[in-house]
């Protein structure tokens, strides 16, 4: 099975609703966006949550504070562009993939967020 075959079925068989866009799958899980990235590699899934926004005034702070949860947290990564902070996690796929790994991916990814914004805080108190 490929990746994107692995997440419309476990979204199927769960009940979730979701939609394909250009070839990505936005779906909700726990009240929170994901988009599936479908790309070149059909082994890889990839889960990404995009989450918060990015300005000229807070940038710096947003930068140190994903670095630190980059280097708190494994497997799960955030990412800041232009004008977004995401967060993904990434796997290999076969065809014996277990199912039960997606909501555990989905997890780290809200744990990290978490941090993210606790950390966001923290510095708001500094200042």
């Amino acid at each position: 099975m490929t990746s994107k075959e692995i997440i419309i079925k476990f979204l199927n068989e769960g009940g979730f609703r979701y939609q394909e866009v250009d070839e990505n799958i936005c779906f909700k899980f726990q009240l929170v966006n994901y988009i599936f990235m479908h790309n070149a590699c059909d082994e890889l899934l990839q889960l990404v949550m995009i989450f918060y926004d990015v300005t000229d005034e807070n940038r710096q702070k947003v930068l140190e504070c994903a670095n630190t949860v980059n280097q708190e947290k494994a497997l799960a990564k955030l990412t800041v562009d232009e004008d977004s902070v995401w967060v993904n996690c990434e796997d290999f796929v076969d065809d014996n993939y277990p199912e039960t790994k997606i909501p555990l991916m989905l997890g780290l990814m809200e744990n990290a967020r978490q941090r993210f914004y606790e950390l966001m805080r923290k510095q708001d108190e500094e200042t």
